[in-house]
């Protein structure tokens, strides 16, 4: 992944938040041709995919730009970036970003914040935008 376009803020977990680790590490798959990958289909969260690109971060009630984040990772049901914004955990904002193309836009809620990188699930994904998604990742690995 190419590095963002802004310093990456560590963050110490002595600093008063908390620190959440990501959905699905350490369950490991029960079907042997993905052995290492883990189980999210059990815990009912969709395998995230790396990608890359610009996601814009906008306030929820009034649609303007709060600023600009990097990807990280996407699923048909959130997404991780780093961002230069600091955001706190439950916060609903929205984020707008692009897969081969298409523009992208989704309400969302900060469920992850580590240094510079939240992880947000989203609220609602119509069925068109969920296959531009699952149809753009069909042949690559989560992680």
């Amino acid at each position: 992944m190419p590095n963002p376009p802004f310093p990456i803020r560590q963050e110490r977990p002595d600093q008063g938040r908390d620190i959440q680790v990501p959905f699905g590490i350490g369950l490991e798959s029960s079907r042997p041709d993905q052995a290492g990958i883990p189980n999210t289909e059990a815990l009912g969260v969709a395998p995230r995919f790396p990608f890359s690109g610009k996601v814009k971060i906008l306030d929820k009630s009034t649609r303007t730009i709060r600023g600009v984040a990097w990807g990280a990772d996407l699923s048909c049901t959130g997404i991780g970036f780093l961002s230069p914004v600091e955001l706190d955990l439950r916060e609903f904002i929205v984020v707008e970003f692009e897969v081969n193309g298409t523009a992208i836009r989704l309400d969302a809620c900060i469920m992850r914040h580590s240094g510079t990188g939240y992880g947000a699930e989203f609220l609602h994904v119509p069925a068109a935008t969920r296959r531009i998604i699952e149809t753009s990742f069909r042949n690559a690995m989560p992680h």
